[in-house]
């Protein structure tokens, strides 16, 4: 989704995801991104690995369904921006 942003020139190209992420000068959707595979994916497969079904599914997966979701909804007030800008 993100990378779909920077084709269509709402976000800059060559945004540094993952763990090289800088915090300064991080738009809300790159921020919301960093926290999955820094920190809700680890919690996810730790929690399923260690046999705890709360932190594999409440801990774990239902933040990272709901880091989606927001990163879905603020795609779609980027993409949104954008069109009222034109």
């Amino acid at each position: 989704m993100i990378r779909e942003l920077e084709q269509e020139g709402i976000l800059p190209k060559g945004v540094v995801l993952g763990r090289n992420q800088l915090y300064q000068e991080s738009s809300r959707i790159e921020a919301l991104f960093t926290g999955c595979p820094s920190f809700r994916i680890p919690i996810t497969w730790k929690g399923a690995y260690h046999f705890s079904a709360d932190f594999a599914h409440w801990y774990g997966w239902a933040h990272l369904q709901m880091s989606l979701i927001e990163i879905k909804e603020e795609a779609r007030k980027l993409r949104e921006l954008k069109k009222l800008q034109k």
